[in-house]
C-alpha cells in the first residue's frame, strides 16, 4: 500500500510495450454468443439511425462497418489478453464507430433552379475579370 503512488504514475518504456503488443498479438479471441447478438443489434441500430426512420436507404452503413466493429471488438480483446470477445469490447468498439461516422443534415441541393445559378457564374466571372485588372468587383456581395 506505501507504493500505491509508484504503481499509479508508472511509466514504461517503448521496449515493455513493444514486448507488451507483442504478448498481445499472440490472442486470437472468439466472439461469444452473447457478443454476436450484441454485434448484430448494434449494427441495426447503426443502420435504423442512418436512415432517420424514412424511406431512404442507408448508404453510408455498410457491411463495412460491420467489419469494423468486429475487428474492433476483436482488438479490445486482445489488448485484456482475452480468449473471448465480451459485451463490454463490442461495446466500446460501437461507441469508437459511432463516433467517428460523420454526420452531415443538411438540405437536399436543387439543380433545377437554373436562375441562381447562372447569377453565380456571373459573379464568378466578374471575379475572375477584376482579378485581372487588380479593380476591385463593382456588385456587392449578398449575404
Amino acid at each position: 500500500h506505501t507504493k500505491l503512488e509508484e504503481s499509479v504514475n508508472r511509466t514504461y518504456t517503448v521496449e515493455e510495450i513493444t514486448r507488451y503488443l507483442n504478448f498481445a498479438r499472440m490472442f486470437k479471441p472468439k466472439l461469444s454468443l452473447d457478443s454476436q447478438e450484441l454485434l448484430v443489434q448494434q449494427y441495426k441500430h447503426l443502420r435504423q439511425r442512418d436512415t432517420g426512420n424514412s424511406a431512404k436507404s442507408s448508404w453510408r452503413i455498410t457491411v463495412r462497418q460491420l467489419e469494423s466493429m468486429l475487428r474492433l471488438s476483436e482488438a479490445f480483446a486482445r489488448l485484456h489478453c482475452a480468449e473471448e470477445v465480451t459485451k463490454k469490447h463490442v461495446q466500446e468498439a460501437y461507441r469508437l464507430l459511432n463516433k467517428s461516422i460523420i454526420r452531415v443534415d443538411q438540405p437536399d441541393v436543387d439543380l433545377d433552379d437554373d436562375d441562381v445559378q447562372e447569377e453565380e457564374n456571373d459573379d464568378a466571372m466578374e471575379t475572375d475579370a477584376a482579378a485581372e485588372t487588380n479593380e476591385p468587383a463593382k456588385k456587392s456581395l449578398k449575404l
